[in-house]
């Protein structure tokens, strides 16, 4: 049987996302990722106003990054209308845009946790002394850049492992990077 065409999930490609990430344990752990720090960000764009449309496209941008990462093509291009349009600081079409977004979004959170609550994957990493201090020391760089196509592959990479010491650190990272808050990162690191 064919697992790309045995799951259905509204609003994600489910084949494009396995295909990207190489094994459904992997597209796992991405996805408790995307459930743990999407919802902090969805929130973030409830209320949209003329005074925070900068925000609002930096925090849609971010949905739209991590959307299209794991195969919610729909969900990305709908956060890139609205980036663009806050942008041009069209506040009615983010506002009434942003329902539909917020409902697509909730709707593929919801069933992202349901996949991934069906699945009592028990995945066992292998175990490190601590966390690379290059990787750190890169993190630390892509944090102070802003760049979150290299931290989201750092911490893939950091992920990837559990640690004997210092492991609370990629705990505590996670959590700024629920809220975007890479000042705190970098004081971490």
């Amino acid at each position: 049987m064919d697992i790309s065409n045995s799951i259905h999930i509204d609003g994600l490609n489910y084949g494009e996302a396995l295909a990207r990430f190489g094994s459904e344990a992997a597209f796992i752990d991405i996805v408790k990722s995307f459930i743990k720090t999407v919802p902090d960000l969805l929130e973030k764009t409830k209320r949209v106003s003329r005074e925070n449309l900068d925000e609002y496209a930096v925090v849609v941008h971010g949905i739209k990054g991590v959307s299209r990462t794991i195969g919610a093509a729909a969900i990305g291009m709908k956060a890139e209308e609205l980036e663009h349009a806050a942008k041009r600081r069209l506040l009615e079409f983010c506002i009434t845009e942003n329902v539909v977004f917020q409902q697509m979004t909730a709707k593929l959170i919801s069933g992202l946790t349901a996949f991934v609550e069906s699945r009592s994957v028990n995945i066992r990493k292998e175990m490190k002394a601590a966390p690379d201090e290059n990787l750190l020391a890169q993190l630390k760089t892509a944090c102070n850049r802003y760049d979150m196509t290299e931290i989201d592959k750092i911490m893939e990479e950091l992920d990837s492992f559990s640690y004997r010491e210092n492991n609370d650190i990629i705990e505590k990272i996670r959590d700024c990077l629920r809220s975007s808050d890479f000042p705190s990162i970098v004081a971490l690191l």
